[in-house]
């Protein structure tokens, strides 16, 4: 669950903050959540601010209630099974739900690596193709992962030099 919580505090930005160079002031605070929280449930649903960071932090035992999750889920923007805690369902539905949750992980990865300034300017660059161009683009692209997979990354893509400000 800690690690859970800890993905959707990073990837849900406090939207008069996004722009923050600091990511940790770009998050919603325990404060705001819980606050945000009590509004949403018109107060049916307390969360603290330390209830909060003890569970992104791990140090709460147990699972949590059924209306805290719904409010999370709600808050956060993910479907509430996101928020399950293995070993509350029959064998047959936790192998149904562990794939729905996995499936969750996948979209959220794809979310935190389109945050990336180079992904962006990379996708911005491709939109801006026609069909063919997207798709001799697609081919070099697997041509260079094949290449990798065969010899490995190169040292240089450690720190790649992508320029993304200016235009080409």
């Amino acid at each position: 669950m800690a690690e859970k919580l800890d993905t959707l505090f990073q990837l849900r930005l406090h939207p008069e903050r996004v722009e923050d160079p600091n990511p940790a002031r770009r998050q919603f605070s325990y404060g705001e959540v819980a606050e945000a929280i009590q509004q949403q449930t018109e107060g049916r649903v307390h969360i603290s601010r330390q209830y909060l960071q003890m569970v992104r932090e791990g140090h709460r035992p147990g699972n949590l209630s059924l209306d805290k999750v719904m409010a999370l889920a709600n808050f956060f923007g993910v479907d509430p099974i996101y928020l399950y805690e293995p070993g509350q369902l029959a064998a047959e539905d936790e192998a149904r739900v562990d794939a729905q949750i996995r499936r969750i992980d996948e979209q959220l990865k794809l979310l935190r690596r389109m945050r990336d300034n180079q992904v962006q300017w990379l996708v911005g660059r491709l939109l801006d193709s026609s069909p063919e161009g997207r798709e001799r683009i697609s081919r070099i692209i697997e041509a260079i992962r094949s290449l990798e997979a065969a010899i490995g990354p190169s040292p240089s893509t450690a720190s790649p030099s992508c320029d993304t400000k200016g235009e080409s």
